[in-house]
This record gives C-alpha cells, sequence and structure tokens, in this order.
C-alpha cells in the first residue's frame, strides 16, 4: 500500500491523519507487510485447518420462550414503556 492507499483507508474509517501521522503508518506499514510476507513463507501443510481461536463448546444458554404469565406480567411490571405484552425499547440507531 501506498501512501495515496493509506489516506483512502483513513479517509473512509473517518481518521483525521496529520502529514506527520500518515507518513509514520506508511512506513509502519511497509514494515507489517513485510513480516506477513516473511509469515507467508512458514511451511503449514502439517497443520490442521483452525475455525476458531478457542476449542470447545458454547456455554451459552438456548432461548427459551417465558410461558408462565406470573414472569411475564413482573416483567412488563417492571418496565419503563410498554404496549400491551410488548415492551417498548429507545432506538439505539439514529
Amino acid at each position: 500500500m501506498d501512501r495515496q492507499d493509506l489516506k483512502a483507508a483513513a479517509d473512509l474509517a473517518m481518521l483525521d491523519l496529520t502529514e506527520e501521522e500518515l507518513e509514520l503508518l506508511v512506513g509502519e506499514f511497509a514494515q507489517m507487510l513485510e513480516y506477513m510476507s516473511v509469515m507467508d513463507g512458514a511451511d503449514t501443510s502439517d497443520l490442521e485447518v483452525t475455525t476458531h481461536i478457542l476449542a470447545g463448546e458454547t456455554v451459552l444458554r438456548e432461548d427459551e420462550a417465558i410461558s408462565d404469565a406470573r414472569q411475564r406480567s413482573l416483567l412488563l411490571k417492571q418496565s419503563r414503556e410498554t404496549s400491551g405484552s410488548a415492551i417498548h425499547i429507545p432506538r439505539v440507531l439514529p
């Protein structure tokens, strides 16, 4: 990547870089790419494909609908704004 490519990427990421920061980034990025080219030469033919860095099972529970009307009414009672059996939440995105 050259200076123009990095400037375009910074603009897309809405980063307001000074000229000094941009020049520093050009040098650092060149070093990273050089290191990656060294890593590209590593023999990985005897390694298993990795799809996730953490091995194991998901520890999250399954979502289950609340069928107990008492729990549902308690939840609705604790909510700020409701409409029937729905809970209104504030808008997150503009």
